[in-house]
């Protein structure tokens, strides 16, 4: 069991560490790594589960899902075989699906009118 082996580490090093732990993995043995870092996740993942809950009161461990569907039920907060939700907004890494959110909330920028005086001319 390793826990966040890719914590402190550069790019080169985290993908030499999920290379290492895909080494260890064989027919007759299992590696379980707790990790944050999506990247490092799916290069050495063949299975996936989620942990979830409210410290000191309870956790929870999805079953294992396939890296993709796991990879998914994470980012849309929602565990669908346990129909629970997790998380209220779903993650995304479209920036411009983003910032079309963003532009409809806010809606356009207004700025007030101003006044500047130069060289003792006044000018809008």
């Amino acid at each position: 069991m390793l826990d966040e082996p890719s914590s402190y580490l550069d790019v080169k090093q985290r993908l030499r560490a999920a290379s290492l732990i895909r080494d260890m993995i064989s027919s007759t043995t299992y590696v379980i790594v707790v990790e944050h870092d999506l990247a490092v996740l799916d290069y050495s993942s063949d299975f996936i589960c989620c942990l979830y809950g409210v410290p000191g009161v309870y956790g929870v461990v999805t079953l294992p899902s396939g890296v993709r569907e796991g990879f998914n039920m994470f980012l849309d907060g929602f565990i669908r075989t346990e129909n629970m939700r997790f998380r209220e907004d779903k993650l995304s890494f479209k920036v411009s699906e983003q910032i079309d959110e963003v532009v409809k909330r806010t809606g356009n920028f207004k700025y007030p009118s101003m006044t500047k005086t130069l060289y003792h001319s006044n000018s809008t």
